[in-house]
């Protein structure tokens, strides 16, 4: 086994960590429902109920407001 904490993270993987601005990871990991969602809808034509859509609608609504706010503070 490697002394390397990142041998067994995908290249791809570790390269958006290095890009990526620490505190909006965790809000960027929370659209990982919503993401699921919405390729079950493309991709196998599920269809998410009404409290589905809304709650894919808060969160991605919720992720935007919080980089347009962390833009606004930060510049």
């Amino acid at each position: 086994m490697s002394n390397n904490s990142f041998s067994a993270i995908p290249t791809y993987q570790r390269l958006g960590w290095e890009n990526i601005e620490y505190r909006l990871a965790p809000v960027l990991g929370s659209l990982a429902s919503a993401v699921t969602a919405l390729l079950g809808f493309a991709i196998r034509s599920e269809r998410p109920s009404l409290p589905q859509w809304i709650g894919i609608s808060i969160i991605t609504f919720g992720v935007i407001a919080l980089k347009l706010t962390s833009e606004i503070v930060s510049g």
